[in-house]
C-alpha cells in the first residue's frame, strides 16, 4: 500500500482525494508526509472509536507504518521515475 502511495505521489498524474489533501497540507505547512499522514489517521481513528468502531493491532500497524514507509519509498520511486523518463 505504501509503495503504491509513493508511486502515485511521484507520478504527478493525479491522486485520490485523501492523498491530495495530505500532500497539499504537507506543502502548505512544510511538514513531512509521514507526520501529516500520521496526524490525520490518528484523528480518524479517534473519531471512529468515539463513534463506536473497533480497533486492533492492524489499525496501529497501519497508523505507524504506512506514513513512514510511504515517506521512505517516495525518495526511491522518484529516482525510478527519473530513470524511466531519461530513456
Amino acid at each position: 500500500m505504501a509503495f503504491g502511495i509513493a508511486n502515485i505521489i511521484n507520478a504527478d498524474t493525479g491522486m485520490d482525494a485523501y492523498n491530495a489533501f495530505l500532500c497539499a497540507f504537507k506543502d502548505l505547512f512544510n511538514l513531512s508526509y509521514s507526520l501529516v499522514r500520521w496526524a490525520c489517521d490518528l484523528i480518524f481513528i479517534i473519531i471512529g472509536y468515539l463513534l463506536g468502531a473497533s480497533w486492533g493491532i492492524g489499525t496501529l500497524v497501519c497508523l505507524f507504518g504506512i506514513g513512514l514507509l510511504a515517506n521512505y519509498l517516495t525518495r526511491y520511486t522518484k529516482f525510478f521515475n527519473i530513470m524511466r523518463v531519461r530513456r
